[in-house]
C-alpha cells in the first residue's frame, strides 16, 4: 500500500507571468509536481489583470515580456496594493547582470531567480519564499 506524499505547496495559487510558451509549459509541469495551481499571464498587463480578479499565493514573474514588462507589472501591483496585502513576487529572468537583479528589488520584487532554472532551483527558492512570508 502506497501513500501519496502531499507537497508543501499543494493547493498553493501561482500566476506565472511569462511570454515564452516552452518556458510556460516548463514552469507549469514543476508547478504541477509541487501540486500548485497556477494560472498563465502572457504579458505584464495580463499577469496585472489576473491578478486583479483573483488572489494569489506567488507571481513567478518573467523580466523581459511585452507590453509591460515584469518591473512594471510589479511597480503597478504594488501601488495597488497600497500596503495593504503583499503577494510574494519571484523575478525570473535569463540576465545575469547584479544591476538587473537590483532593479528588481527596487520594483518591489522578493527574489530572483536566473534562467535556466532547474525543477530543484525553483522548488527550493519557492520554499524559502513562503517560509519568510510565513505560509
Amino acid at each position: 500500500m502506497s501513500e501519496e506524499i502531499q507537497s508543501p505547496f499543494a493547493g498553493k495559487s501561482i500566476l506565472l507571468a511569462e511570454d515564452n510558451i516552452d518556458s510556460q509549459d516548463l514552469m507549469r509541469d514543476m508547478l504541477e509536481v509541487m501540486q500548485c495551481h497556477s494560472d498563465i499571464a502572457n504579458d505584464g498587463v495580463e499577469a496585472v489583470e489576473k491578478w486583479k480578479k483573483k488572489k494569489y499565493d506567488l507571481i513567478i514573474m518573467d523580466i523581459q515580456m511585452p507590453n509591460m514588462d515584469g518591473h512594471q507589472a510589479t511597480i503597478e501591483i504594488r501601488k495597488l496594493e497600497a500596503g495593504k496585502s503583499h503577494v510574494l513576487i519571484l523575478a525570473i529572468t535569463a540576465s545575469v547582470l547584479a544591476d538587473d537583479r537590483q532593479k528588481c528589488f527596487e520594483a518591489g520584487m522578493d527574489d530572483y531567480l536566473s534562467k535556466p532554472v532547474t525543477f530543484d532551483i525553483v522548488k527550493k527558492k519557492i520554499h524559502e519564499l513562503f517560509l519568510k512570508e510565513g505560509g
